[in-house]
């Protein structure tokens, strides 16, 4: 391990040379796990504004609430395990307009937020699947509008299996 620090840390990256070389050594002489997930999207609706607005008296404003509403929307994140890695996250909206996040993976969970107009439809932990040591990759994405296409994949599964059966028992009478 001292001549693959030496030699890592040859090259002119040296903060590349020590993230591979703790990659490497946590991998072989540690038991860590490494598994992040997304745990929660929420989106809010908040109420316009309403009240009186302005610095001195001659430009106060009243806004009585009939404006637009925005939305809140809130992406939370947690690691399960005790590997600390930076991951990225991919963040869709519903207009189809998506956003890459990078976080440390230092807190525990941390939680995202947009405000404005546009409302968060799914989030993934890393999209490009450049981490291939995730315990669980099945909780590394969340979505608000499932695909319907797997539905009709296993609903046509069991309509075939019913009609075997069906068959079969026909046969054997």
């Amino acid at each position: 391990m001292a001549v693959l620090k030496e030699e890592l840390m040859r090259g002119p990256d040296t903060l590349f040379a020590r993230q591979v070389y703790d990659l490497v050594e946590k991998s072989i002489y540690h038991a860590l796990v490494l598994d992040y997930a997304v745990v929660r999207i929420s989106n809010e609706e908040l109420p316009a504004s309403q009240g009186v607005f302005g610095n001195n008296a001659s430009a106060h404003t009243y806004q009585d609430g009939s404006g637009t509403r925005t939305a809140l929307s809130k992406v939370e994140v947690q690691r399960k395990g005790d590997w600390v890695f930076p991951v990225e996250i991919l963040v869709t909206f519903e207009d189809g307009s998506t956003q890459m996040l990078h976080w440390s993976g230092e807190e525990g969970s941390k939680v995202f937020e947009w405000s404005g107009g546009v409302r968060v439809v799914s989030a993934q932990i890393d999209p490009q699947h450049k981490i291939g040591l995730d315990v669980d990759t099945n909780n590394n994405s969340l979505t608000l509008q499932p695909a319907r296409a797997p539905l009709w994949k296993y609903a046509a599964k069991t309509v075939f299996w019913v009609q075997n059966l069906m068959q079969t028992v026909g046969f054997l009478m």
